[in-house]
């Protein structure tokens, strides 16, 4: 006779400590089929790789493009270099804002590299202004004060 031995759970549903039956996978361990998949590879990488790139010398755009995407690396953009502007003013901000669109227009950099760095630095401006506007506020908080001690004499 076989007997049912169910897990015993809290109220809400998950294991008690100590409760061996949930212990489950341990994390960062492979699975079984991706280590079948690695042994596969290994064993036969090389022979893969020889095919792929007859194939490619043969004119498969496929395996070219597999062999490129794979060997080397296409960064989502490239380093531009920056004039020394002070991004921390908005005049320096706008300094370099006109220096961008100087550059796109002159072909150095392409529109969608500029619009890229400009809404960085808009984000910077935004960043500005909110602080500007808190310092307002609370300077306008305190004249009120004052004002409204005033007329309370």
């Amino acid at each position: 006779m076989d007997i049912l031995i169910k897990p015993k759970k809290t109220h809400a549903g998950t294991f008690k400590p100590g409760n061996k039956f949930g212990t489950g996978r341990p994390k960062g361990s492979r699975t079984k089929s991706k280590t079948y998949l690695d042994v596969i590879g290994e064993q036969n990488m090389e022979d893969i790789v020889a095919v792929v790139v007859q194939q490619a010398k043969n004119g498969d755009v496929a395996a070219s493009r597999l062999l490129i995407e794979r060997t080397h690396y296409f960064g989502k953009g490239r380093l531009i270099k920056l004039n020394p502007y002070n991004l921390s003013t908005l005049e320096g901000i706008g300094l370099a804002c006109d220096d961008i669109c100087d550059r796109m227009i002159n072909a150095e950099i392409s529109p969608a590299e500029s619009l890229e760095i400009l809404e960085h630095f808009d984000i910077r401006r935004k960043l500005i202004e909110t602080n500007e506007l808190q310092v307002m506020v609370e300077d306008l908080k305190h004249k009120l004060e004052v004002i409204e001690n005033a007329n309370k004499l």
